[in-house]
């Protein structure tokens, strides 16, 4: 399971829509990990969770970390579209 800031995902959509959200994100529970952009989601996800269990991985640099994190939270964005929000 992958958890996020509440936060990070408003901040990361505010900057998508180029506009401040009046409350808050909502989204469909579950998505099809097998096929398209929600597979490659999956892998960058893989990845993340592979560099995490590494002594000498990706994870180990704080702004690399903050960067794999926007990536994943914005192809989340991208490939599984919140289904209510206030814009």
């Amino acid at each position: 399971m992958i958890k996020f800031e509440r936060t990070s995902i408003e901040r990361s959509l505010e900057q998508m829509l180029g506009e401040q959200l009046n409350g808050p994100v909502f989204f469909d529970l579950g998505m099809d990990l097998t096929t398209g952009w929600t597979r490659s989601w999956r892998d960058m996800a893989d990845l993340l969770v592979g560099e995490a269990e590494r002594d000498d991985g990706l994870t180990g640099h704080p702004l690399a970390i903050a960067h794999l994190e926007n990536a994943l939270i914005t192809l989340l964005l991208t490939c599984s579209p919140p289904t209510t929000w206030s814009g």
